[in-house]
């Protein structure tokens, strides 16, 4: 019982401290909520926007205003001038005090449909915007998908051309070991056709350098026997002497009986192996080559 008794004098006090709006008030909250605009609010400020007009209101007519109360008394305004029922709520205040309530609740009217027409406006925007994104998302990958696979393609023909390429420096490459192995088997003949000219030239410089010395060994001989008979030291006659080393020139190839021309030879001969030729010698071969 005595529970049930506190709970109704609690009540009874709430219902005694509850505030009046009166036309003042009214104005003094429609002008707040002018300034604060929390209809505007996004999701999740209301509350602390409705708490912002509340204070203001507090601060000049004490502490018994709430929040919540402030926001049904807007409400019930804003109800009453959409409905055209506002001649309801003239229970305190002047017709000055109404008039400016009334052109406040219409300038609140408009700023609250013009904000619901931006939200509409700014929600349409952003619908387009994602639209728009995904469009050219899609956009971007259709052109990522394209270009990848004309860069596939792309690739495709650089290889096959890498391919032929490669395929020909093989070819230009097996051409030049051709044409190498070409010039080094000429080279390989030329070097033994050198090797043979070589040998030739050099059986041919031995044969003659061997004639040479037969010559040379032959006219030694002559002379050697011309030195003789000039000092007399052979007790034989000349034409005997004579024809003994004609005889010795004919058995060496040097000279043949009854030819004159050899004399001249035999000259030349002395001369090309800086010998002396004797002149007595050459009157006897002339004696002897008249003789027969």
């Amino acid at each position: 019982m005595e529970e049930d008794t506190e709970s109704e004098v609690q009540a009874s006090q709430r219902r005694k401290t509850a505030f009046r709006f009166k036309g003042c008030t009214d104005v003094e909250l429609l002008k707040e909520v002018i300034y604060v605009r929390p209809y505007e609010a996004p999701h999740g400020e209301v509350r602390k926007r409705w708490t912002e007009v509340t204070e203001h209101l507090q601060r000049l007519y004490g502490d018994g205003i709430t929040v919540n109360a402030t926001r049904k008394r807007f409400d019930d305004l804003m109800t009453a001038f959409n409905a055209n029922t506002m001649a309801a709520l003239r229970a305190f205040g002047t017709d000055e005090e109404y008039d400016e309530r009334e052109q406040l609740l219409q300038d609140i009217h408009d700023l609250v449909d013009a904000a619901s027409i931006q939200k509409q406006t700014d929600k349409e925007e952003k619908a387009k915007q994602n639209e728009r994104r995904e469009t050219n998302g899609e956009k971007i990958r259709d052109a990522a998908i394209r270009g990848s696979s004309q860069r596939v393609g792309e690739a495709g023909v650089v290889v096959a051309s890498l391919v032929e390429m490669v395929a020909k420096a093989n070819e230009v490459k097996a051409e030049e070991v051709r044409a190498q192995h070409e010039n080094n088997m000429l080279a390989q003949k030329k070097l033994e056709l050198d090797e043979k000219r070589y040998e030739l030239d050099k059986a041919e410089r031995e044969a003659r350098f061997a004639l040479e010395r037969r010559e040379r060994e032959a006219q030694l001989d002559f002379s050697a026997a011309a030195k003789e008979q000039d000092h007399g030291t052979e007790a034989v006659r000349p034409r005997q002497t004579v024809e003994k080393n004609t005889e010795s020139l004919h058995r060496n190839g040097i000279i043949a009986l009854g030819c004159d021309h050899r004399v001249g030879y035999l000259k030349q001969r002395h001369k090309q192996f800086n010998l002396r030729f004797a002149e007595p010698e050459m009157e006897l071969t002339r004696g002897i080559s008249l003789s027969h």
